[in-house]
């Protein structure tokens, strides 16, 4: 029969045995409880934004501008007259003496003479015109009655808006002055300055021009006496 303290033993190994087999049980099942308790862990992918940029063309107006106009700056005589001078004195002995208004003589002279440079430089003469010669003249004569110097009028003509005012058409205009006093107001002084003028001279010897018109103004009481005017155009 077997020892009562052995068997004691024994039954207090089993038992010790049964209480950690219950404990690590309920270990285990705790942590399957809780497995199965936590949520399926979720991926979420967010979407970073692509920004795609087109260019934006602004479209930019462009003009093409074709001259009509050709203005050159003024030319005054090389020798400066004298304001206070008595024109019945100091014009006695020019050409100029005793000028009062046009002289259709000068102006003639002048565009012969233009004529006669343009021959020499192999180009074809300018052929008179009245419109232009009109709108030259009436701008000799402004310069003169009001005292200054300038290709535009004091009513803000110029040469495009006077030979327009006169009735002439053109696909290009461009003008020439001078004003001389005393010896200096005569036909070869105006074109003798006007040809030692790169611009001016440029304009007499500008081929696209076929017409011309010269304008003469006296005032023996202004500043300068005598104004020329030259308009050349092209139809």
């Amino acid at each position: 029969m077997a020892n009562p303290h052995r068997r004691k033993a024994i039954f207090l190994i089993l038992a010790a045995i049964l209480l950690v087999l219950t404990l690590s049980a309920c270990q285990l099942s705790q942590t399957v409880a809780a497995l199965l308790a936590s949520p399926t862990p979720t991926v979420t992918l967010t979407a970073t934004p692509t920004l795609t940029f087109t260019p934006t063309v602004t479209a930019t107006a462009t003009s093409t501008a074709t001259p009509t106009l050709t203005l050159t700056p003024t030319a005054t005589a090389t020798q400066t007259p004298v304001p206070t001078k008595k024109p019945t004195v100091a014009a006695s002995s020019g050409e100029g003496a005793g000028c009062s208004g046009p002289n259709y003589d000068y102006e003639g002279q002048v565009r012969g003479l233009i004529n006669g440079i343009r021959a020499n430089n192999g180009l074809s003469a300018l052929s008179a015109n009245g419109s232009l010669a009109s709108a030259a003249r009436e701008h000799s004569q402004d310069m003169a009655s009001n005292g200054y110097f300038s290709h535009f009028g004091l009513n803000g003509s110029g040469p495009d808006s006077r030979a327009k005012a006169n009735g002439y058409s053109f696909s290009l205009i461009g003008e020439d002055i001078y004003a001389g006093n005393m010896n200096l107001n005569s036909p070869s002084a105006a074109v003798g300055a006007w040809m030692n003028s790169a611009e001016h001279k440029a304009v007499i010897l500008n081929g696209s021009f076929t017409e011309i018109g010269v304008g003469y103004w006296c005032d023996p009481n202004s500043a300068y006496e005598g104004y020329f005017t030259a308009d050349f155009g092209r139809p």
